[in-house]
């Protein structure tokens, strides 16, 4: 299984398991089924991916009540998509000149 994001990639993440951790991060390591990872909150703790695909931010996010950091799902993130450098009314324009263009 590809994983959906990349290190260095900013995601926004929406947790139903941790909502006050709803935002943006950036992706630090992609991890994937039974790989590990050393807990930077706890370094005498080993982190396992339990999943097909794990993601941890830079940013290290506590798991509460254990207070060890979290690995990701893949389905509690979403692209962020950059906004477009073309008003709307420059796209309106560009794609009528690229359809009169194509008759």
């Amino acid at each position: 299984m590809s994983p959906k994001f990349k290190e260095g990639e900013v995601v926004i993440l929406q947790s139903t398991a941790h909502p006050e951790y709803s935002g943006e991060y950036e992706v630090f390591k992609i991890l994937f089924y039974n790989d590990t990872f050393s807990d930077r909150l706890d370094d005498t703790v080993r982190l396992v991916c339990d999943g097909p695909v794990g993601y941890v931010f830079t940013e290290p996010l506590a798991d509460l009540p254990t207070s060890t950091e979290c690995i990701w799902a893949e389905y509690s993130l979403r692209k962020k998509h950059n906004p477009s450098s073309m008003s709307y009314q420059e796209l309106m324009t560009n794609l009528s000149t690229k359809i009169q263009e194509r008759i």
